[in-house]
C-alpha cells in the first residue's frame, strides 16, 4: 500500500463525502432517540443519586439502569459537574471541599476534570447525555478519516466508524472509561500521516486528549494498541529512524501537554488509598463473559437479578464492553493470506489474541502484562474493549471493502471460527443464564438474544459469498449496524421517567449550610452534594487521601472499605449515639434522612429543619464550626478567605483536610500551614488580620511547563520541513481499490498501468 499522503488526508467537507459525515454525526442522536424523548431517562440524578424516591431501582420498560455502573452518576456526572463549574468561575479544579472534609478534584484518578472543553458540557443540565453523544460522534467521524486514510471507500469506510461510534463499551457504560475511546482513532490518523514524511500533529492531539479525560486505564490500553500499530508501520518504513523520531515527538508531546491532568494525580497516589488496586491486577474474565459479549442481552441487566446470582453477578462486574458476532464473524472474514494491507490485518488480530488471553487469565500473558509499568496495573479484561472494538471495525472494513473489489472474503474460515466461540460460550454461559431464567425479569428472552444474533451472522456471510451489488452492499452494511442501533437502544428502555429529585432540600441546605456540613443517612449520596455545592461527609473516589480513611474508619464507619463512604439507611440508636457526635466535631450541621424515619426517636437532640417529598432534613445539637479562633472574632468569607480580630496571639483551626499542597498568607505574609489532627491549623497574631488559604497540587508549576514545552513540541514539529518519504510502490492487486477510491473506473489486469517510478525525496 501507498503511504497516506497529507492531501489523501484532507477531506473536502462541503464537496464530497457529506452524507456519510453527516450520517455519523446524527448517528448517536438517532440511538440515543428512547433517553431524549423524556420517556426513559438517562441522567443518573433520576437513579442513584439520593434525591428522588426509589433511589437504586427503575420503572423503566426494562429492570434495571440504562448504563452499568453507577460512577456514571457519582463519579463522572457529579464530579464532573463540579469541575467545569470551577472552570466556568475562573477556578481551576484542583480541590474538592464537598467531598469528606476535603480531597484533591485533579488528583481523583476517574474525573474529566483537565478535560477541555468537553468537561464544560457537565455544567448544562443532562450534559451527561450530551457527552456521551459527542463523544460517540467524533469516534466515528475519526474512525472514519482514519479507513479513508486506508483507502477504504466511502461505504466500507462508514460500515466501520459506525460500527466503532456504536461500540459496546459506549453501550454500556457513561461514565469514565468513555471518555479516551474518540482519541485513539485519532492518535491512529497521525501514525498513518508520518508514513508520508510528515509530522503527526493528530497523534499529539490523539495522546493529550486521552491522558486529559482523566480514566488512564483505558487511556494506556489504547496506547498499547497505538503501540502496536505504530510498530508494523515502523517495520514497513523505509526510513525507519525518521518515523520513529517523529512518532516519538508526537507522543512526547501529547504526554506534555497532559502533564496537569496526569501530574496531580501522580503525586496524590503515594498518600491515597486505593483498596484492591494496590500491586498488580490479576483480574480475569468468568465462564459468561465470552457468550455475553457476543449475544449482549444474553443476560439480564443485573439490577433485574437477586444478589444470590453469583454467576450473572460475576460476569456483569467484569464487563466492560461487547463485539457482537455478526461483527466478530466478519472481522474474521477479513484475515487472508494476501491482498492490501494484510500485515495490518494479521497484527490487530494478534494484538486481539494477546490481550485476549491475558483477559482469560492465562498465565503467561499475565506474567507478560505484569512485567511492563502501568499495564501490570490496569484492569485488562474490563477496559480493553474500546482497543478490540477499534480492531474489530477496521477489519469489517476491510472485509466489506474486499467484498467491493472482488477479493472474496474469507467467510467460510470466519463462519467456523463464529460457530465455535459461540458453542464454547454459550456452554460456559449455562449456568449464568439459569439464574437469570429464575429471576424472570421482564423482556428476557435469551433464545431470541442467540438467534437474533446468529441469524443476522449467517446473513452477512451468505451476502459476502455472492457478487457484491450495490443494493447487496448497503444490506450488508445495513444488517451489522442495524444490529448495533438495536442493541445500543435497547439498554436505554431501562430508564426510569416521571421521577423528580427533591431540589426543594437541596435549595434548603444551599440557603443555610454555608461553610458547614451534612451527614447523610440514605438521602444525597456520595458526590452528589459536590455537584450542588453541599458538603457531605462522605465520599466514593478512588484514590482516597489515607489520612481521611483511617479516620473515618477509626470514629465513623469501621466497616468502610476505604473508597466508599456512606451510611445508606438510619443505623441503630446505639451507632448512632457513638457516631454523630463524632460527625459533629467534623462539622456537620445537619443530618439527612429518607421522609418518614425518624432520627429525633434514635438520636437526643436532633430537630427536623425541612421536610422534603423524598428527605428530612435534621439539625443537629452540637456542630463544630467550620473554622475557629480562641480568642478572635472571625468573619469567613467563604471557605478561603477569613477575616479575624484577635486580643492575643492565637491559632486559626480550619475543618478542611490538610494536605501538602495547601498553602496561606496572613495579611499577604506567606505562613506555614500546620496538621492539627487530620485538619489544618495557621499561627494569628494579635490585631486585625485578613488570612487566605490556597491549594494547587505540589511540583504543578513543573507540570505547566512541561505542558508549555509540549505546545511548542508541537509547533516545532508542525512547522519542522521534514524530508518526505517517497511512496511505496502499488501492487498490481491493489490497483481496483485504488481505483475504487479515487472514483476512477476499475482497471483490468491488462490496463493496469506501470508502476510509477518513486519521486525524489
Amino acid at each position: 500500500m501507498t503511504p497516506i499522503t497529507d492531501k489523501s488526508f484532507l477531506v473536502p467537507f462541503f464537496k464530497k463525502e457529506l452524507l456519510p459525515y453527516f450520517f455519523l454525526f446524527l448517528l448517536p442522536v438517532l440511538v440515543h432517540l428512547p433517553a431524549l424523548s423524556g420517556h426513559f431517562a438517562f441522567d443518573p440524578v433520576a437513579l442513584v443519586s439520593g434525591l428522588t424516591e426509589c433511589t437504586w431501582q427503575t420503572n423503566g420498560l426494562l429492570a434495571g439502569q440504562p448504563w452499568l455502573d453507577a460512577n456514571a452518576g457519582v463519579t463522572t456526572e457529579a464530579l464532573g459537574a463540579l469541575a467545569a463549574h470551577d472552570w466556568l468561575a475562573g477556578n481551576l479544579p484542583w480541590w474538592n471541599p464537598y467531598s469528606g472534609v476535603g480531597m484533591p478534584l485533579a488528583g481523583e484518578g476517574q474525573t474529566p476534570a483537565m478535560f477541555l472543553p468537553f468537561v464544560l458540557l457537565l455544567a448544562l443540565p443532562h450534559g451527561l447525555l450530551a457527552l456521551r453523544m459527542l463523544l460517540m460522534a467524533l469516534s466515528g467521524l475519526f474512525t472514519f478519516w482514519l479507513l479513508r486514510g486506508l483507502r477504504l471507500s466511502p461505504l466500507p469506510a462508514s460500515a466501520g466508524a459506525a460500527l466503532f461510534e456504536m461500540n459496546g463499551t459506549f453501550g454500556w457504560l457513561a461514565h469514565g472509561p468513555i471518555t479516551p475511546i474518540a482519541f485513539l482513532p485519532l492518535a491512529l490518523v497521525g501514525l498513518e500521516q508520518a508514513r508520508a514524511g510528515k509530522f503527526p500533529a493528530v497523534t499529539t492531539l490523539g495522546v493529550a486528549w486521552s491522558f486529559l479525560a482523566g480514566f488512564p486505564e483505558t487511556a494506556v490500553l489504547n496506547a498499547l494498541l497505538a503501540a502496536a500499530w505504530g510498530g508494523l508501520r515502523l517495520l514497513q518504513a523505509e526510513r525507519r529512524a525518521a518515523y520513529a523520531l517523529r512518532c516519538l515527538i508526537a507522543a512526547v508531546a501529547g504526554l506534555l501537554i497532559a502533564a496537569p491532568a496526569i501530574w496531580p494525580f501522580i503525586e496524590a497516589l503515594p498518600r491515597g488509598f486505593v483498596g484492591e488496586h494496590t500491586g498488580v491486577q490479576t483480574g480475569h474474565f468468568v465462564a459468561a463473559n465470552l457468550a455475553q459479549a457476543l449475544f449482549p442481552t444474553l443476560l439480564a441487566n443485573p439490577q433485574a437479578v437477586p444478589n444470590g446470582a453469583a454467576a450473572v453477578a460475576g460476569a456483569w462486574s467484569r464487563a466492560g464492553g461487547y463485539v457482537p458476532l455478526a461483527i466478530v464473524a466478519v472481522a474474521l472474514s477479513a484475515l487472508r493470506r494476501r491482498g492490501p494491507e494484510v500485515a495490518l490485518r494479521w497484527t490487530l488480530a494478534g494484538f486481539v489474541a494477546v490481550t485476549a488471553a491475558r483477559s482469560a487469565g492465562l498465565a503467561p500473558a499475565v506474567a507478560l502484562f505484569s512485567l511492563v509499568p502501568l499495564l501490570r496495573q490496569a484492569a485488562v479484561h474490563t477496559y480493553i474493549w474500546p482497543a478490540w472494538s477499534l480492531a474489530a471495525s477496521v477489519l469489517v472494513g476491510f472485509a466489506l471493502q474486499d467484498w467491493r473489489d472482488g477479493r472474496r472474503p474469507n467467510s467460510l474460515f470466519a463462519a467456523i471460527a463464529a460457530a465455535a466461540l459461540s458453542l464454547a460460550g454459550l456452554w460456559l454461559a449455562a449456568p449464568a443464564v439459569a439464574e437469570c431464567l429464575h429471576a424472570r425479569p421482564p423482556f428476557y428472552h435469551p433464545a431470541r438474544a442467540v438467534i437474533a444474533g446468529v441469524l443476522v451472522t449467517v446473513c452477512v456471510l451468505a451476502l459476502l459469498r455472492i457478487r457484491a451489488t450495490p443494493a447487496r452492499q448497503i444490506l450488508a452494511v445495513a444488517l451489522p449496524c442495524g444490529q448495533s442501533a438495536g442493541l445500543f437502544a435497547f439498554w436505554l428502555l431501562a430508564g426510569p421517567h416521571g421521577r423528580a429529585p427533591d431540589m426543594g432540600a437541596v435549595h434548603f441546605l444551599q440557603a443555610h449550610l454555608g461553610n458547614g456540613r451534612v451527614v447523610s443517612f440514605g438521602p444525597l449520596v456520595p458526590n452528589y452534594g459536590a455537584m450542588f455545592g453541599i458538603a457531605e461527609i462522605a465520599q466514593n473516589a478512588l484514590p482516597v487521601p489515607a489520612d481521611w480513611v483511617d479516620t473515618a474508619r477509626a470514629r465513623l464507619q469501621p466497616e468502610s472499605n476505604g473508597i466508599l463512604l456512606y451510611e445508606g439507611d438510619l443505623p441503630a440508636a446505639e451507632k448512632l449515639r457513638r457516631v454523630v457526635p463524632n460527625y459533629e466535631a467534623m462539622g456537620a450541621d445537619y443530618a439527612l434522612t429518607w421522609r418518614g424515619e425518624n432520627l429525633a426517636a434514635r438520636f437526643t437532640g436532633a430537630t427536623t429543619a425541612y421536610a422534603g417529598t423524598v428527605m428530612t432534613v435534621w439539625t443537629l445539637p452540637s456542630p463544630s464550626p467550620y473554622a475557629e479562633a480562641p480568642g478572635c472574632t472571625l468573619h469567613p468569607a467563604g471557605r478561603l478567605v477569613f477575616v479575624a480580630a484577635c486580643a492575643a496571639p492565637s491559632h486559626l483551626l480550619r475543618r478542611e483536610l490538610f494536605d501538602p499542597g495547601w498553602t496561606v498568607s496572613v495579611n499577604g505574609v506567606a505562613t506555614a500551614v500546620n496538621g492539627d489532627d487530620i485538619f489544618q491549623s495557621v499561627t494569628l497574631p494579635a490585631g486585625a488580620t485578613t488570612v487566605r488559604f490556597a491549594y494547587a497540587p505540589p511540583g504543578i508549576e513543573a507540570a505547566w511547563f512541561g505542558c508549555g514545552a509540549g505546545l511548542l513540541l508541537l509547533r516545532a514539529g508542525a512547522t519542522l520541513r521534514w524530508q518526505r518519504t517517497p511512496p511505496l510502490s502499488v501492487p498490481v492487486e491493489d490497483a481496483h481499490m485504488h481505483a475504487a477510491v479515487a472514483g476512477e473506473p476499475r482497471l483490468s489486469p491488462a490496463t493496469t498501468p506501470p508502476v510509477p517510478a518513486e519521486e525524489p525525496p
